[in-house]
Formats: structure tokens, C-alpha cells, sequence
């Protein structure tokens, strides 16, 4: 799937490729990466909710003509999907479209003339297709209530109604907690899921890692996100209310404004790191990369205390660190710690702007490991970054997906885990108007305007040195 933004602030133009697993975004300073970024996290937030309203929506249509009784419809998921799958992207990019002043917290102006599309190749759809055939095969969608059978080789599903007290319980990794729900809804909501899941294939779960996260680990409680969390949802409310005009509409909006002074980015960080006590007690099946990332990288194990405190404990040593006193590469990278040991699942996307934030040259490319080892685990990553060391060493790790027999890996200290295969990766080169498309080959990417630079501090390093020391080494 495909996100085109147009006219966004003084961005003209950029399509992203969601489709890839590794996304990489790169370009000079102020040329719209963070707020692109951004926007990319608010619409995965809240994909799988627009996707859900804009289904029933068409599948209420659908059903007129097609139910049988007011217990009983039977829909044939890919007809369905042919007829309104434009509509529902459409519906899909106006809820984004109308929903940026609130992602970016931002003016109107800055997306008076912001335009959003999704699109879908036909080789994707056809990829869709024969996964839902071959999930049919293999029977991953009974549950009770639901069942499924072929008419002319294409899966067709029949949902019937269940009584009042008998729950659905839905298995998959989608699923829902045992529910009760009316046959229309069920039917709309798992309909919803097999066109996000299958069609749309965007991760049910967004998590973003801002380049504030050092600021967010130790200042959260302070920045008072409870405060901004409780203002949004009365601006909600009054929305939903649909209130008139009135005086006191000023003070609705000075609370809006005070409120949304964050991103939706930055707001659910803190919202996040303002309750750590909700996670603590879960370990998610990435802690062992939690553990790689802080034994090779940080040199030490990062703890979190009763009261959600978190503190750094260096390698063979005694020392309990607070998180204030550690150095700056731990508070950075506090955040992922923390994502991988209790947060991160299958089926993710994870967000990060400039993962090289206060780390050497060596903890760079092995960041760039990490996150290809997170990649291969089955989670989404989308980076923003200007590193040269992170790109070059994602460079070695796409060349070393040809070494077939390990050899290469083996002498250098590599592991098949780290390798990424150039299909996985799409990378977007930003300039003053455009996020532009770089090849991605199985020699990696290249990024002409860092390039450009490392030439000509090169160029201008040679010429210093033989004409001030004759080329003799002084």
C-alpha cells in the first residue's frame, strides 16, 4: 500500500511504499522527514478504527440487496473488495486528510492545502487474493458463529447470529477478547480485519519513538501528559456533542491549543512514559533483543524499579545509575530498551526519528543491526535518520543476504539474522519540495547528498594537507 501527502506545509509531494519492511527516510535538515515521520504515526495509530467505519459503511450497502434474513448474510469477501476497495481508500485518506491539524498540532494553514491518497498495485491485490484463499484452506477463521465454504473455487463466509449469551471468541492475531456482539457487527468488524490485514497490510499496532525521547524518559511526569490527555478527551466530547456556538467557545479553544502544543507523537510518548507500571509486568517475546541492544550497545542493563523509575546498572559493576545521571546514549536509547522488553509484538510498526541521537560511530552500526534483527522478527520499522554509519552499515547487511552459504557472514562476525534482503527496504531521499525514491540494489542504497559531502570533505582535507605540508606528514 501506498500513502501519497501532497502540499504539506512546504512539502509538495511524497509517496511512501508501506508495504516495505525496513523504510528509511533521509534528506538535509528541514526538508519535512519529522513531520512526514509524524504523519505517517497518526495514520497507523488510528488505521485499523477509519478502516473498521469505512468497510461498514460499504458493507452496509453491500448487504442490502444480498442478505437473505435478519439473522443471516453471506459475503463474498474478494467481490466485495473489487467493487469497493477505491471507496474505502478514499474514505480512508479523507479521515487522515481531516485529522493532520491534530497529528502534526499544527494550524490550519500549515494543511489548507494538504491532499492524501492511498493506492494499491495490481500485483498486491493479487498477492491478497491468494492469501486469503490459502487462509480459508488452512481453516485460520473458524470461530464460532462464523463459517466458511467455496462457491466456485472463492471463499464465501456466512455469519449467523448466536444467542444473547453465548459470546464469540476470535482467534488470530487479531483478535478481540470475548465479546458479545449483534451478527451485523461481528461480521463488519472481521470483514474489516481480513481487508486491513490482507489488502491493506498495515501492522494493527503503531509505536513511535520521537527525537524528544530523552527529554520525554526524564521530564514526563513533569510535562504533565495526564493534564493533556484529560483536555483531549473533553475537546473530544464537546466535539461529539456537536455544541453550538457560545462565548465560553474561547475557552474551549485556548484548552485546545494549550493541549495540542505536541504532536499526537510526542502526546502518547509521554502518555506512555507517564505510566510505565502498565507495562512492567508484561515481557514481550523481543526481550532478548532488549538484552543484545543494551549488553553490545549500552554496555549495561537498563531497570525499572516498583514506582516505574528507570535507572541504568553498567556491565561488572555495582553502580545503580538514575536514568538523569546515565550518559546521554542510555537516555536515548532507554526508549527502545523499554519498547523491546515489555511493548513490542509481531505485527508492529515502530517508529524512529534519528536512532544515531548521541551515539559513537560504532553503537551506530550496531543500532543498525539491532533494528535489522527487529525487521527479520517481524516488526515494521520506519527510521529517519542522517547517519552515514547507519546507512552504510544497512548497505553491508543488504549485500550479505547474497552470501548463500554464510562464508562472508561467518569471517566477519555477522549472523544470517541481521541480513535484509534489498526487497524488504524503500528509502526516500528529501529535498526542499519532494521525498524522493532512491534504488534500493543488492548493494544498498545510496545517498547522493551525503555522498556529495564526504567527497568533498575529502577534497577539501587533501587539498589542506599538501598544500600546508607538501604532502611530507609535516
Amino acid at each position: 500500500m501506498k500513502l501519497t501527502l501532497r502540499n504539506l506545509g512546504r512539502l509538495r509531494e511524497a509517496t511512501i511504499d508501506l508495504d516495505k519492511d525496513l523504510i528509511l527516510l533521509t534528506g538535509p535538515n528541514n526538508t519535512s522527514k519529522t513531520y512526514v515521520a509524524h504523519a505517517l504515526y497518526g495514520f497507523g495509530e488510528e488505521f485499523h478504527t477509519n478502516v473498521s467505519r469505512a468497510v461498514g459503511s460499504a458493507l452496509s450497502e453491500w448487504v442490502k440487496e444480498r442478505q437473505e434474513s435478519e439473522t443471516v448474510f453471506r459475503v463474498d469477501v474478494v467481490a466485495f473488495v473489487d467493487q469497493y476497495l477505491r471507496r474505502i481508500l478514499d474514505e480512508l485518506a479523507r479521515a487522515f486528510r481531516g485529522r493532520l491539524t491534530d497529528i502534526l498540532a499544527c494550524g490550519e494553514e500549515f494543511v489548507a492545502r494538504a491532499e492524501a491518497r492511498m493506492d494499491l498495485d495490481e500485483a498486491q491485490l493479487a498477492s491478497a487474493r491468494q492469501a486469503l484463499l490459502a487462509m480459508d484452506e488452512r481453516q485460520e477463521w473458524t470461530t464460532i458463529g462464523l463459517t466458511e465454504h467455496k462457491v466456485a473455487g472463492e471463499p464465501l463466509w456466512t455469519f449467523e447470529r448466536l444467542p444473547k449469551s453465548a459470546p464469540l471468541e476470535v482467534s488470530g492475531a487479531s483478535a478481540l477478547p470475548r465479546v458479545d456482539l449483534p451478527v451485523r457487527s461481528f461480521a463488519y468488524w472481521r470483514i474489516a480485519a481480513a481487508i486491513s490485514d490482507l489488502f491493506l497490510r498495515m501492522p494493527w499496532y503503531t509505536h513511535v519513538l520521537t527525537a524528544e525521547r530523552a527529554a520525554i524518559q526524564l521530564f514526563s511526569r513533569e510535562l504533565a501528559s495526564k493534564r493533556t490527555e484529560l483536555v483531549d478527551d473533553l475537546m473530544q466530547l464537546r466535539s461529539s456533542a456537536g455544541h453550538r456556538a457560545d462565548p465560553r467557545d474561547a475557552l474551549w479553544e485556548t484548552l485546545g491549543h494549550r493541549a495540542r502544543r505536541y504532536p499526537l507523537a510526542i502526546r502518547n510518548s509521554l502518555l506512555i512514559a507517564n505510566d510505565p507500571a502498565t507495562y512492567k509486568g508484561k515481557t514481550s517475546s523481543f526481550a532478548a533483543l532488549a538484552d543484545q541492544l543494551e549488553g553490545k550497545v549500552l554496555g549495561g542493563a537498563i531497570r525499572m524499579d516498583e514506582e516505574g523509575e528507570m535507572s541504568f546498572h553498567p556491565s561488572e559493576s555495582d553502580t545503580r545509575l538514575s536514568l538523569h545521571l546515565s550518559s546521554s546514549s542510555v537516555k536515548a536509547l532507554a526508549g527502545l530498551s523499554f519498547f523491546l522488553r515489555h511493548v513490542a509484538e509481531k505485527s508492529q510498526f515502530l517508529i524512529i526519528d534519528e536512532p544515531e541521537l548521541n551515539l559513537h560511530p560504532d553503537n551506530q552500526r550496531r543500532v543498525a543491526r539491532v533494528l535489522a534483527r527487529i525487521v527479520r522478527s517481524g516488526i515494521k520499522v520506519l527510521i529517519s535518520t542522517h547517519s552515514d554509519y547507519i546507512i552504510r552499515e544497512l548497505n553491508n547487511l543488504i549485500m550479505l543476504s547474497a552470501d548463500k552459504d554464510g562464508s562472508v557472514r561467518q569471517r566477519l562476525g555477522y549472523d544470517e539474522e541481521e541480513t535484509l534482503s534489498p526487497s524488504q527496504v524503500g528509502a526516500y531521499l528529501f529535498d526542499s519540495e519532494k521525498a524522493n525514491p532512491i534504488p534500493v540494489t543488492p548493494t544498498g542504497i545510496e545517498v547522493a547528498t551525503i555522498e556529495r559531502e564526504i567527497n568533498a570533505l575529502n577534497t577539501v582535507s587533501q587539498d589542506i594537507y599538501f598544500t600546508l605540508f607538501g604532502g611530507t606528514g609535516g
